[in-house]
């Protein structure tokens, strides 16, 4: 009895299919993760951008060069109701265990795109969101305002002072009834 005969077809096409995946991704990722900027690859990226980014996937090379980002960054978000004032930070990478940075990585990509231009459409369902975790009926959400607070990198002083934190409001709204839904 051979191995085409112990395997159902099912089996076989379950098991192409796994395998065509696994190629796929492992392309998309080398394609993605080239610090090549040749026209076939930058094509391809904008092909595999979708799935890069739903899967979390994605990952720039600003971190390194040409021009490293020079400021750490953290975003906060302040929920206000009738009767109380609320601060949400999201999950900080320095504050966590290395597992739960593992696993919260992509809160740090997320508030890191979060901050782009192309992305502001968004900030009102981040709020949105936000809301919902302090969805009290009896002290509904009246307002949410996300705030980014810039840190400049750089040598800290001989006091073991920091750079100042600067904050700016990324994002100010009001919430509706509907929108904690």
């Amino acid at each position: 009895m051979g191995m085409e005969e112990a395997v159902p077809e099912s089996g076989v096409v379950r098991r192409r299919v796994i395998s065509a995946f696994i190629l796929f991704h492992l392309i998309a990722i080398t394609l993605w993760a080239l610090p090549y900027d040749l026209p076939v690859i930058v094509h391809a990226r904008d092909v595999i951008q979708p799935y890069m980014r739903l899967t979390g996937l994605f990952q720039t090379w600003n971190m390194f060069a040409p021009n490293p980002v020079p400021t750490n960054t953290t975003i906060k978000a302040v929920v206000i109701t009738e009767h109380h004032m609320h601060v949400w930070e999201y999950p900080r990478m320095d504050k966590l265990s290395f597992g739960e940075r593992y696993r919260k990585e992509r809160y740090r990509k997320f508030a890191e795109n979060l901050q782009m231009d192309q992305t502001s459409l968004v900030l009102a369902d981040v709020a949105k969101h936000i809301a919902r975790f302090y969805n009290d009926p009896d002290d509904p959400p009246q307002k949410v305002i996300l705030l980014k607070y810039e840190t400049e990198i750089r040598p800290w002083t001989e006091d073991g002072s920091g750079p100042a934190l600067n904050p700016s409001v990324l994002f100010e709204d009001y919430i509706e009834p509907a929108d904690l839904r």
